[in-house]
């Protein structure tokens, strides 16, 4: 057998190179997952908050008034479905979406836990 073929076992120097290496392009890969991760939240969030809104338009369309929660927007026995649950939001978790009044005819909903409103209308707190 000649020579060529024959696999020399690697050095510590070697091993620590290859570490190094990986450990570099592990550190450009992991950030851009969470990014990605948590650009898909905010994009699930905006669909969520727009359900809602829609929800909402239609609520006031056919009662004249704006619901005073939520809850008001899920099927009852005796009421249309607006919403058939709340929508959970993605960077939270939950589903406790609060009731902002963004002029005194309209209403608009926001995550307490958040405080940033959705579509950079101004915070009324």
């Amino acid at each position: 057998m000649s020579s060529f073929f024959k696999l020399k076992p690697l050095s510590s120097t070697d091993i620590i190179v290859v570490i190094l290496i990986l450990t570099i392009f592990m550190g450009f890969l992991v950030p851009e997952q969470k990014i990605k991760k948590w650009v898909t939240k905010l994009d699930m969030q905006k669909i969520h908050l727009d359900q809602i809104n829609k929800a909402i338009e239609q609520f006031r369309s056919d009662n004249g008034r704006y619901p005073n929660d939520l809850s008001e927007l899920i099927a009852t026995k005796n009421s249309k479905p607006y919403l058939y649950e709340i929508p959970v939001d993605p960077i939270t978790g939950m589903d406790d979406w609060e009731i902002r009044e963004k002029e005194p005819s309209t209403k608009w909903y926001i995550n307490p836990k958040i405080s940033k409103p959705y579509n950079g209308a101004p915070a009324n707190k």
